[in-house]
């Protein structure tokens, strides 16, 4: 059996695996991202230790929301305040003896699409989460392309551009990209821009405005219209850069594929390079419930 742990920003999850890739026994507690790195590890510990003390447990996967180095050591993770060079691996190999690893959360669920997924049969893929944010990972050759500092993949951040340039934001690392402009809060901001209808409910979701799309609400057609040119512009550049024609798309927000993906196509058509137009492949991620629990216990199995 093998156990998969997915850390967010308010909640640690987690799971056993079996060989068949079914879960059993999932457990979940809160946690505070604005907590101390000790409390949240000593959360961590207390969570594997439940199960190892029962379950013959053999391997533990995690998947964490920041940069994971090639050590397991978190170099930062901005939903968790306190998570700054944190040698997390080091500390938890201290506690237990069991083969463990530690990636960043996007990786994680590319691993799950790679080894049992949408990419099981692709050596190369770009995985792309939407969700909250915008997260992503780098197949190649069958293996995560990390980088130099763990890092690679992080799509969310790639710049959109100066049409909305503003000096004051320049130096802030999460302005003007491609998750601050396809989020879930900005998806949901941009219909409210569009729609003159003041009687919006407070509650409003991206699924909501999925199913106004569907019937017929101009605002929310011209809401994805907007999202996927985004979406496309981002996906192009990153695939032009690294010369790869397959993307997964996984998360939340994918579950509005009927009508996200042809706006993103009308892109991509226009702007791939024409080495890559020809036979690119946008997928649907197979896996878009329990991701980081089903891709940490495949990544836990990996390394036995």
């Amino acid at each position: 059996m093998y156990l998969g742990i997915d850390i967010g920003g308010t909640t640690i999850k987690g799971a056993i695996m079996d060989d068949y890739y079914s879960l059993s026994h999932q457990n979940s507690i809160p946690t505070n991202p604005n907590s101390a790195h000790t409390e949240i590890l000593e959360n961590i510990i207390e969570f594997i230790a439940n199960y190892t003390h029962n379950y013959d447990i053999q391997s533990v996967g995690i998947g964490i929301p920041g940069v994971v180095n090639a050590e397991g050591t978190v170099l930062i993770a901005p939903n968790l305040k306190d998570f700054k060079n944190i040698p997390v691996k080091k500390i938890l190999d201290e506690w237990f003896s069991l083969p463990l690893i530690l990636d960043n959360d996007a990786n994680v669920a590319a691993y799950a699409e790679l080894y049992n997924g949408a990419g099981k049969n692709l050596n190369n893929f770009l995985y792309v989460t939407l969700g909250t944010g915008v997260g992503g990972a780098i197949i190649y050759n069958g293996q995560i392309f990390k980088g130099n500092s763990g890092g690679a993949g992080e799509i969310g951040h790639t710049f959109l551009g100066f049409s909305e340039f503003d000096s004051r934001e320049i130096n802030d690392f999460r302005k003007i990209t491609l998750e601050s402009h396809t989020g879930r809060l900005a998806i949901i901001d941009l219909y409210r821009k569009l729609n003159s209808d003041k009687s919006i409910a407070t509650d409003i979701d991206v699924i909501d405005i999925f199913k106004l799309a569907k019937n017929h609400d101009i605002s929310a057609i011209k809401c994805f219209e907007i999202i996927g040119t985004y979406l496309g512009s981002g996906l192009a550049s990153a695939m032009n850069l690294l010369d790869i024609p397959n993307v997964i798309i996984g998360g939340g927000v994918s579950m509005t594929s009927e009508i996200l993906f042809p706006n993103i196509e009308k892109i991509l058509s226009r702007r791939l390079l024409p080495s890559l137009s020809a036979n690119y492949k946008l997928l649907n991620a197979k896996y878009n419930k329990n991701t980081g629990i089903y891709g940490a216990a495949m990544l836990g199995k990996s390394i036995l």
